[in-house]
């Protein structure tokens, strides 16, 4: 389904009267998912430029827990979105949001 179709189906179910919220989230979700590449790659950059020596094993790991506390939070903050908890927007940009500010401060620490 494409995100046009997605969000034709949303209206659709809103003036049927239907519960609509989970699928607007899987609709702001889908468009959500083409922010990750950009957050992974502040993450690795940040912590690659934290590291005094040339651990690159060490770097990977910590790039890679970053990236699964990221992903951790974006299906918490999906689920509380289609559970009708928090706002579909605010589930699908939570997890954006948060790890591109928190990469941003780490690239401000960076030495080059």
């Amino acid at each position: 389904m494409t995100i046009r179709e997605g969000l034709a189906w949303v209206r659709t179910l809103r003036l049927a009267g239907l519960p609509y919220r989970s699928a607007r989230t899987d609709v702001y979700s889908k468009i959500g998912y083409t922010i990750t590449p950009l957050v992974v790659s502040v993450i690795a950059t940040a912590v690659g430029g934290l590291l005094r020596r040339n651990v690159l094993l060490a770097r990977m790991l910590i790039a890679l827990g970053g990236v699964a506390g990221y992903l951790i939070l974006q299906m918490v903050a999906h689920i509380l979105a289609k559970s009708d908890v928090i706002s579909p927007i605010l589930g699908v940009s939570l997890s954006a949001v948060v790890f591109l500010v928190l990469g941003a401060t780490l690239l401000q620490r960076v030495r080059t």
